[in-house]
């Protein structure tokens, strides 16, 4: 209370101030012993006068207590340091969490174009279980075993739900489409859909009859095409012109210590399982430093003095994990790979690395083994772009992170979160690095972190132990993020094509359709779906890089109209519109939401 008194004598302070009360720290409401409590308090004359008030009074009267230029303004993230372990911890549970938006964006986005009706209420049973596991306990990991069994089951639930949806959409939308081979050809059916909204290329794995690999060009923006496989041929495929698909670069090649392809050039050390050379053969750089090594794996002393699932206690121990144990090299089906096995105690950890034909970045795919006990394992690259700052990916949009911290503020975040990816690189080129399921990182002059794992003892006391698989993938490229359009890559790391079996017949649809564009490089349509209370489509829409766009979505069918929208769908101003295009304006990282009524 002194305190909060002196704070008052303070020029610009205000008179007033908020106070949120109630059980614990999940939105309990009060008990009877803390409103007699505030009775009592309202007898004492030098405590401060106390009045019950909604969120938007209280803050109304804090605001009418001062001038707007009177309160500071905090331009950065809320940043809160006794959580750093939560963006680790639980590695199950954020990869399960990972899954199911991208599931739940694939299944909305079939949904929507399908003829058959929106099936609302099946995709909000799936949506209120996935995010009552993003409650502020599961999702970071600090809750005890019995919750993570239950959320499991969650997932699971719902997973049912979304594959159900998708694979009734998808049999509908491969139903109208023409699967007849070209002339004089003769090939077995295959639909490709791509749920993201620019033109893609990318590997698929068709199963049924035939069970093969195969690389697909050019899937439409939020659409799909078919090609054919030729049962004579084996793996390789054609399109309506009859043209082969296959990516027409070399084929990867590899070595006792080295392996590449097209875009890269990867050395390995056998002796500890890092690598020594990432060259980008495009653009005729090195990745890593002069000297320095990338994939290094590292084990670090983790205890906390308190809040064991909450936080990072680095203790000063740290050991490299390079006991290598086994080195396979594989070669064929478009692609070259090693398989490292390291051992560290009582753990395993194995990883492949892989470079397909027709990738421009290097997969590392990981299963480890993991019994470790309040350590943590991180991934390294000592990287030869080092520019002060690195940019992640934050919800819907970018933030900087410094390498070389210069405040208190900086100093603290020795830890930080991103969403699917990272990128360090400065107008000339660097590296993109993005994750199917990890949120943890750490930067510090010229070496990137990703953690892996770690093995709290409570409330959890088996927390993370066990086996884990998971990705991450390097991209060198040209140029900055946003000319190598990393934000993309890792939409499409993320979110794969879906592909299916279809017999011979016609459709409506053609060979190939598009329900969906956008045409700014700028903007993504992060979103599509039904609206809760109508059956119009719903656009979300995304500005990435901190500047202003004017985007030209062009759908499948004539347009009657559009609105603007809030979030929760009340519509707002008209938008123009033209035949199938309705245009609109967004500003920096904004997010954009349209309503549009197709004509029927």
């Amino acid at each position: 209370m002194r305190d909060r008194l002196n704070d008052r004598q303070r020029p610009g302070t205000s008179s007033h101030m908020m106070v949120l009360y109630g059980v614990g720290d999940h939105g309990g409401g009060p008990t009877m012993e803390m409103l007699h409590r505030a009775e009592d308090l309202a007898r004492v004359p030098a405590f401060p006068v106390l009045r019950y008030d909604n969120p938007d009074g209280a803050l109304g009267q804090m605001r009418r207590s001062r001038p707007d230029t009177a309160f500071p303004v905090w331009r950065d993230e809320l940043y809160l340091e006794y959580h750093r372990g939560t963006f680790t911890t639980q590695a199950w549970m954020k990869a399960r969490l990972r899954r199911s938006e991208g599931l739940l964006r694939t299944a909305e986005a079939l949904a929507a174009f399908d003829t058959a009706a929106y099936p609302r209420a099946r995709l909000e049973g799936a949506w209120r279980r996935v995010l009552f596991n993003q409650f502020h306990d599961i999702l970071p990991g600090s809750s005890i075993r019995q919750v993570y069994l239950d959320a499991v089951a969650n997932c699971d639930s719902a997973w049912a739900t979304v594959d159900s949806v998708t694979g009734a959409a998808f049999a509908g939308l491969r139903a109208r489409l023409d699967t007849r081979p070209p002339a004089r050809r003769q090939g077995i059916p295959v639909v490709v859909f791509n749920p993201l909204p620019w033109l893609r290329s990318g590997y698929v794995t068709v199963g049924g009859r035939i069970n093969l690999g195969l690389w697909v060009r050019d899937v439409p923006p939020l659409g799909a095409r078919v090609l054919w496989v030729d049962s004579e041929r084996g793996a390789a495929a054609f399109d309506e012109r009859g043209s082969d698909v296959s990516s027409g670069l070399e084929a990867p090649q590899i070595g006792a210590t080295w392996m590449e392809n097209a875009f890269l050039r990867i050395e390995l050390d056998t002796a500890t399982g890092a690598v020594t050379r990432i060259q980008d053969k495009r653009a005729g750089r090195e990745v890593l430093a002069p000297g320095g090594r990338g994939n290094v794996l590292e084990l670090f002393g983790d205890r906390p003095r308190s809040w064991d699932a909450w936080d990072i206690g680095y203790t000063g121990e740290r050991w490299e994990i390079d006991s290598v144990v086994g080195i396979r090299r594989l070669l064929g089906g478009g692609s070259a790979r090693m398989i490292v096995t390291r051992r560290f105690g009582p753990s395993t950890f194995q990883q492949e690395l892989v470079l397909e034909r027709s990738s421009p970045y290097l997969d590392v795919r990981n299963r480890m083994d993991w019994h470790g006990r309040r350590q943590l394992v991180k991934v390294g690259f000592a990287l030869a772009t080092a520019p002060d700052s690195l940019t992640c990916e934050i919800p819907y949009g970018t933030i900087g992170r410094a390498g070389r911290p210069r405040t208190q503020a900086e100093r603290a975040k020795y830890e930080f979160p991103c969403q699917r990816w990272v990128d360090v690189s400065d107008s000339t080129g660097g590296a993109g690095f993005f994750t199917d399921s990890k949120y943890g990182w750490d930067y510090h002059g010229n070496v990137l972190r990703l953690s892996l794992l770690r093995a709290p003892i409570w409330p959890d006391s088996l927390a993370d132990r066990g086996v884990h698989e998971f990705r991450f993938a390097v991209y060198p490229h040209a140029g900055d993020w946003r000319a190598a359009e990393t934000e993309r890559r890792a939409a499409e790391y993320n979110t794969p094509l879906v592909s299916a079996l279809e017999q011979p017949h016609p459709g409506t649809l053609g060979r190939s359709v598009s329900f969906v564009s956008v045409d700014a490089p700028n903007v993504e349509l992060a979103w599509v779906k039904r609206a809760e209370d109508s059956d119009a489509l719903v656009l979300r829409l995304v500005e990435w890089h901190g500047r202003p766009a004017t985007a030209t979505v062009t759908l499948r069918g004539r347009i009657a109209a559009a609105r603007s929208a809030n979030l929760i769908e009340d519509p707002g101003e008209s938008l123009p519109v033209r035949g199938n295009i309705v245009r609109i304006t967004l500003r920096p990282y904004e997010i954009a939401t349209i309503l549009v009524d197709m004509a029927r």
